[in-house]
């Protein structure tokens, strides 16, 4: 049996809310989803710096934060730690390092919306990979993750909300969660 077999690596699929004082926007999520949190990230442990990284799409950007500075502006509220391959591990960190700097679409929130309210996707294939929302972009990695299992995420990628993922995370996989914090 391989080494990667043998020492699994750990990436943690995390939901959390606003620490921010009026986050309008985080707020507006919670209410249209019914969830006690509006955003989605991956975050795992780098052994190698001894240090744990965050990685999202925020109201800029794509971006890594340290875990000090993530927890100043998000409690996590519900985690699901997956364990992996290195070769998967491998091809997180790279997609993750190949889509950092990647814009923050706040079009594709509207496009969500939109699609809530019965109207159809207005988004086109280039706009999706240009820039990413929150739960696109974990949506995306997870996707990678469950080849494996032969499953699949059932909606598009730039359709997916944070509560898309954690319904998929609690109905599909057999792996637990942190539960509520």
């Amino acid at each position: 049996m391989s080494d990667s077999l043998h020492h699994p690596k750990k990436i943690t699929i995390g939901f959390s809310k606003s620490k921010l004082k009026f986050p309008i926007l985080a707020w507006l999520i919670q209410l249209v989803e019914g969830t006690k949190f509006s955003h989605s990230y991956i975050k795992w442990h780098s052994s190698k710096y001894d240090t744990t990284l965050y990685y999202h799409a925020t109201s800029n950007t794509v971006n890594f934060m340290s875990e000090e500075a993530f927890l100043k502006k998000h409690q996590p509220v519900q985690e699901y730690t997956l364990l992996v391959r290195e070769e998967t591990f491998t091809k997180v960190i790279q997609f993750a390092m190949k889509n950092a700097g990647k814009p923050y679409s706040f079009m594709q929130l509207f496009a969500i919306l939109f699609v809530k309210l019965g109207f159809p996707n207005i988004l086109n294939k280039t706009q999706q990979k240009s820039a990413y929302i929150c739960s696109e972009l974990v949506a995306e990695i997870l996707r990678d993750i469950i080849k494996v299992t032969g499953k699949d995420l059932d909606k598009p990628l730039d359709l997916m909300t944070p509560k898309d993922i954690q319904q998929f995370l609690r109905d599909n996989m057999n792996f637990g969660s942190k539960g509520d914090r």
